[in-house]
């Protein structure tokens, strides 16, 4: 608890020496529910961030759908909180990423993607339809598999609810930097549902700034890269912009 209220005091003083720059997503200390509910309370209602970042797995591999954090994402879609969330780098908990050097090479987005369908599996997204979730590395896989993952829903009742309608009310960061990539995500979730992102600081100078090149250069129509660089950020933060 004490780690999660020093971070959120850091970046909250960082908010208010920068006003009007920055907003922030807040840390709870889960797997700790009482202690996360009042820091819940605390960085909405205090400081007026805009919601939290999770790790796609918690400690020991338990996973967010998991029923007993419940009571924390009721606490969020009362808020009507934004949820990002971000691979921890631990391999997805599995040895045969770990063990050969993958953990960030193809880890990452694995857990990117097992934690949004676990999260589709315990029917997250629709038993609190308030939350709005704002997923790494354009979901790991999941574009790829958009198909997939619909005819095991239809044929096999692998999920509450279509996948595809779910993930397309999510967004997506672009910092997966492979233009075909960019585009086939496009084309599948839609161009309202991803936003620029970084990666920063695990890339910096001149891949630094190719994550929004790759952009601006991609094959998306003008329209949908000004969407993609900053309309979609400032719908879903809800920022208004100034001429």
């Amino acid at each position: 608890m004490a780690a999660a209220r020093w971070i959120n005091d850091e970046y909250a003083r960082l908010v208010r020496r920068h006003d009007g720059r920055f907003l922030a997503y807040g840390a709870l200390p889960l797997p700790h529910v009482d202690a996360s509910l009042t820091e819940i309370d605390r960085i909405v209602d205090e400081f007026g961030f805009v919601g939290v970042s999770l790790p796609a797995l918690l400690p020991g591999g338990t996973s967010l759908a998991d029923r007993r954090f419940d009571p924390v994402w009721a606490a969020l879609d009362e808020h009507s909180a934004i949820v990002n969330l971000h691979a921890t780098g631990s391999g997805a908990m599995s040895r045969l990423l770990v063990d050969h050097g993958l953990v960030w090479v193809n880890g990452a987005p694995v857990e990117d993607a097992i934690c949004v369908l676990h999260l589709l599996k315990a029917d997250i997204p629709r038993r609190f339809p308030r939350v709005r979730f704002h997923v790494a590395h354009l979901a790991g896989d999941l574009p790829f598999l958009a198909q997939r993952l619909e005819d095991n829903f239809e044929d096999w009742g692998a999920f509450p609810e279509s996948p595809l309608t779910a993930l397309r009310r999510m967004w997506f960061d672009a910092a997966n930097f492979h233009e075909p990539s960019l585009a086939m995500t496009v084309e599948t979730l839609g161009e309202q549902q991803i936003m620029a992102g970084s990666d920063h600081p695990y890339f910096q100078g001149e891949k630094y700034v190719r994550a929004f090149d790759y952009i601006r250069t991609s094959r998306l129509s003008p329209t949908e890269i000004d969407a993609v660089l900053t309309g979609n950020a400032n719908d879903l933060y809800r920022v208004v912009t100034k001429d």
